[in-house]
């Protein structure tokens, strides 16, 4: 039973929390760990908030407690960013991690104050991917000789099996050699974005490759799949390097108009998916979505598809053939 003492600390508690920001700060932190939340999402919250929220305007502002922010202040914090001529898609990054942690401290009572975090308006832009012809050149096996380096051939699989598997980044660098099964014909992925465990299919082409990466790799069941030459874990910004340095390598100028990031073969996989005749039911167990509306981005990219049914789906098109290929129309006389 609650005593009226325990009341009064936890009301003092959330009394110098609400007045101090690096204890408030310091308590949603701690809040995040003790959620279980992944390491790398904790640095995220930590870093918006420390630096770019704290930082880079709280302490210019004076505002000098959380107990004492308004909606006018998150209107200014925008504002601010806007004037940074930083990305909207980066602004709502820093906005959400913000509104996270200002609803954390309205739920425990720190704040009293209502204060809505709301996002800058984005366009959404067609983003552009490889096409069918620039894959195939990604994914043309390269000559084998003494002078290729393992990494070289490493990147050729990686990007196979980016293509082949859309994948995430965070996904194939903890991906482990006995995590493939050439039997079943299956891999399992044991460290995904929503922490669920899932098995994906392995297609005979992606395993024809593997199976030839992994005579080079060599390895034991237990070694990651993809690992530097030294057999060790890559690190994101290696893998990010690398597929951008062969993309430039095998499409030349081509490459200048695409971004040339492990997202973008998740794209690729996405798009050609759908293009094949493949269902949105199926393409959202295999990339791993949650809800179906994560889904749906992708068909939203199928810009040309979308120009070129119009073309020959087109209702207005459609009435005036068919005009056409009836009687003569009657004309009007003058």
């Amino acid at each position: 039973m609650q005593t009226i003492t325990d009341f009064a600390i936890k009301r003092n508690s959330r009394n110098r929390i609400g007045q101090n920001w690096n204890l408030a700060i310091e308590s949603f932190i701690n809040h995040c760990i003790a959620k279980n939340l992944k390491e790398v999402t904790v640095e995220w919250y930590k870093d918006n908030l420390e630096n770019y929220f704290y930082r880079d305007f709280i302490v210019p502002q004076k505002i000098s407690a959380p107990n004492q922010i308004a909606n006018t202040d998150v209107e200014l914090y925008a504002m601010m960013m806007r004037k940074k001529k930083l990305k909207v898609g980066t602004i709502n990054v820093r906005l959400r991690a913000l509104r996270t942690f200002i609803n954390y401290l309205k739920e425990e009572e720190y704040i009293e104050q209502n204060v809505k975090v709301k996002l800058v308006k984005q366009d959404k832009p067609i983003i552009k991917t490889f096409s069918e012809e620039q894959m195939k050149r990604l994914i043309e096996k390269p000559k084998i000789d003494k002078n290729m380096s393992f990494a070289t051939f490493r990147d050729y699989t990686l990007i196979a099996f980016l293509a082949g598997t859309g994948v995430r980044l965070g996904t194939l660098k903890e991906i482990k050699v006995r995590d493939v099964d050439f039997v079943t014909r299956e891999i399992r992925l044991n460290h995904t974005k929503n922490r669920t465990e899932y098995v994906i299919p392995l297609s005979n082409s992606l395993a024809k490759i593997l199976q030839e990466y992994l005579k080079i790799r060599g390895g034991e069941a237990e070694d990651y799949l993809f690992c530097n030459s030294y057999g060790e874990m890559i690190k994101d910004r290696t893998i990010q390097d690398r597929i951008k340095l062969y993309c430039y390598n095998c499409l030349g100028k081509e490459a200048e108009g695409l971004r040339c990031s492990p997202h973008d073969f998740r794209h690729f996989f996405a798009i050609q998916f759908i293009r094949n005749g493949g269902d949105i039911l199926t393409l959202q167990k295999l990339l791993g979505h949650k809800t179906l509306e994560m889904t749906r981005r992708y068909v939203n990219l199928l810009n040309a598809d979308v120009k070129k049914k119009f073309a020959e789906y087109s209702p207005l098109d459609s009435l005036a053939t068919i005009k056409s290929i009836g009687r003569k129309a009657i004309k009007i006389k003058r």
